[in-house]
């Protein structure tokens, strides 16, 4: 009888513990997303959604896609679970070798790719911004020059991430992302519009390359050292290297399908390409803070548990993080598809950026969110296979997704003839056929993740969700009708109570249909076990 309270007893520490360590890492995620507002609020008011802004966010998005399509998913989500396994079955010495070897070669890796994309700026803009006339493609290719070298900055963070969360530590790694922002908000703060888009080049790489710097004391602490090594011929490295390709395929739905977004965009003018990214900007901002938090936390742990062998264990953390994920997520959906307008012109409705631009970015947005739920649970099962080290999946699921992406948008652009919305629908239509695809099969191969009742617990959290955005739109209708002047006091006033009468329904309606969610959250509030 001890020994079973004990377990009892363990377990609820183990589970305090876990909401925790979560709790404090969207804590710190939620001021990085509110300082990546402030920087893009920033930009917004000085350039709006001018050419000269497209220009520039047409160009600075060609780096971080080249780092996705080459590295990005494939250092966390193959390094973790390869440094993981060589710490529980070899120990931390041999797990720290390896980790210098994989930090010579990326860093190697990606000076190569820096170097390329300097000397063949030109031409990767002519194909990734095709509708750029030859003035506007030379100043994308200048920025590009100077934004390359991201990539590099961008591995070893990565990097220092992965060994960071694979130590348990959390909090730092979180943090990475504030402090870019904060120092792009000083830029602006201090130079404004003195130096132009180039000058916002120059300030970016630096935020990019302290996201890596500000790891180091901590990796110090944590007593790793780096020493040169390399070492081609390490079977780690060969594992590594068999997992990423179809780990960084299955990883390219959501960043190919904003690049194919943005050259669609560039067609129909750059100022729509600017329209693009700040709504894309809101929208990974918005469904960022709980999943971020969630996956960063739970990887290390699948990696761990299938070492381990204990598919119990396994299965409950993937079904518990996509449970109180999507009810996370689920609101701040229906908010960003009831509100998006508001929304927008509350966050960048000033200086340069006009009704004009309001309704431009407001309209991709409502369409982006579309795809928030999926894009979370995507993220989630995707961890999941990569933890198992099994890329083919999410590559398949991905290729589908991607494929759906591209032919919606082209009929949806071409045939069509509709504007900068219909590519956010495309998106997110994308993203929901992966997301679909995954679920199918992980129901099919671990019973008892995603069954009858968790889908019909997810739908009856949707249908609150949808009652969230309809109390949201004639709250804000009302207060708008009764709540006079334009200032940004009035605009808070009104989204306040819109989102506060939004959040009341969704927790009664959730409350009647018994989403289970929010009965353990209760539970835990109350003390109850």
């Amino acid at each position: 009888m001890k020994i079973a309270n004990f377990n009892v007893t363990m377990s609820h520490m183990k589970i305090n513990k876990t909401f925790k360590v979560i709790g404090s890492m969207t804590i710190i995620t939620i001021f990085a997303k509110l300082a990546g507002l402030i920087r893009v609020s920033l930009f917004a008011s000085l350039f709006g959604t001018s050419a000269e802004a497209g220009i520039f966010l047409g160009a600075s998005r060609l780096p971080i896609l080249f780092f996705d399509l080459t590295l990005g998913a494939a250092i966390l989500s193959t390094f973790i679970p390869v440094f993981n396994k060589k710490l529980t079955n070899e120990g931390r010495n041999e797990a720290t070798l390896f980790a210098n070897n994989f930090i010579t070669i990326t860093t190697v890796f990606t000076f190569i790719i820096c170097l390329l994309g300097v000397i063949f700026s030109e031409q990767i803009v002519g194909v990734m911004l095709p509708g750029f006339d030859a003035y506007q493609a030379y100043q994308a290719a200048q920025i590009l020059r100077i934004l390359f070298p991201v990539i590099i900055f961008t591995a070893l963070a990565f990097t220092s991430v992965g060994i960071l969360q694979s130590f348990d530590e959390f909090n730092v790694p979180a943090a990475i992302s504030l402090v870019s922002n904060g120092i792009m908000i000083l830029y602006f703060i201090i130079f404004g519009r003195n130096f132009g888009v180039f000058g916002i080049a120059v300030a970016m790489l630096i935020g990019w390359s302290m996201q890596f710097l500000i790891q180091v004391p901590s990796l110090i602490k944590k007593k790793f050292r780096y020493r040169f090594v390399l070492n081609l011929k390490d079977p780690a490295m060969g594992e590594v290297v068999r997992l990423a390709i179809p780990v960084l395929i299955s990883s390219w739905v959501h960043p190919i399908g904003i690049a194919i977004n943005v050259m669609f965009a560039s067609r129909l003018g750059a100022a729509y390409v600017a329209g693009l990214e700040l709504a894309n900007t809101i929208y990974i901002i918005g469904v960022g803070v709980f999943t971020l938090a969630v996956t960063n936390f739970i990887f290390p742990k699948l990696s761990r548990l299938h070492a381990e062998g204990n598919v119990e264990g396994f299965s409950q953390t993937v079904k518990t993080s996509i449970s109180y994920l999507t009810y996370a997520v689920i609101p701040v959906m229906a908010l960003f598809i009831a509100l998006a307008a508001p929304i927008i012109q509350l966050l960048y409705g000033r200086g340069e950026f006009g009704p004009e631009s309001v309704r431009l970015v407001s309209s991709a947005l409502t369409f982006y969110a579309l795809g928030m739920v999926s894009f979370s649970i995507t993220e989630i099962l995707n961890r999941t296979f990569f933890a198992t080290q099994d890329g083919k999946t999410p590559m398949i699921a991905s290729i589908i997704g991607i494929t759906c992406n591209v032919a919606l948008s082209a009929y949806l652009i071409f045939v069509q003839g509709f504007g900068v919305w219909a590519l956010a629908l495309s998106a997110a239509f994308g993203m929901t056929v992966t997301a679909v695809i995954l679920m199918s099969v992980i129901a099919r191969r671990r019973k008892g993740v995603l069954n009858r009742t968790f889908v019909a617990n997810l739908l009856k959290t949707i249908f609150c969700g949808i009652g969230a955005a309809v109390t949201a739109a004639h709250i804000y209708s009302f207060a708008a009708a009764n709540i006079g002047g334009a200032g940004i006091f009035a605009q808070i006033a009104k989204l306040f109570l819109a989102s506060a009468g939004a959040g009341v329904v969704y927790l009664l309606l959730c409350w009647i249909f018994q989403v289970k969610e929010q009965q353990g959250l209760v539970a835990k509030v109350l003390g109850k076990r």
